[in-house]
């Protein structure tokens, strides 16, 4: 979607190349009896997919990028949070919301490091639990939810 007071050279060449495709494509589908269909696919689906590991992508997202000394994690997850930000602009919300989760983990890892470099796995494994688990909405701003002073009601 584009939006602007005139059609610039450029914004048509791009508009141009767009229709060229769709007709390139249009005449694909023709030719081989294809009927283009909108994908129906509840989010909650692909979210539980993502979970649960049980699609392709589990595989690609394991967790390969353990710790290592010497690494340097600051340059990593500043590079995740640019990944991060680009998805969430293209619309990708759910694999902006993978890279969140992957910079909180890697973030988590690097606290319970940093308070314990001798730490052993399982003890950096649950504080990594505690920080990337889902937690519930907030209920500030919801009625009957006024915080109080004192002990008045």
């Amino acid at each position: 979607i584009m939006y602007a007071d005139r059609i610039t050279g450029s914004m048509q060449r791009a508009m141009d190349e767009t229709t060229r495709r769709r007709t390139k494509q249009q005449a694909y589908n023709e030719a081989h009896g294809i009927t283009p269909t909108t994908i129906k696919k509840n989010i909650d689906d692909v979210l539980a997919g993502l979970w649960q590991g049980d699609t392709d992508e589990s595989r690609v997202t394991a967790k390969i990028d353990k710790p290592m000394v010497g690494a340097n994690l600051a340059a990593h997850l500043d590079a995740l949070r640019a990944a991060m930000r680009k998805a969430a602009e293209n619309l990708e919300f759910e694999e902006a919301a993978r890279l969140r989760d992957e910079v909180k983990r890697l973030e988590a890892v690097e606290l319970a490091i940093a308070d314990d470099p001798l730490a052993r796995q399982s003890v950096v494994d649950e504080a990594v639990e505690g920080a990337v688990k889902a937690r519930g909405r907030s209920t500030a701003g919801k009625a009957g939810s006024r915080a109080r002073k004192g002990s008045k009601r």
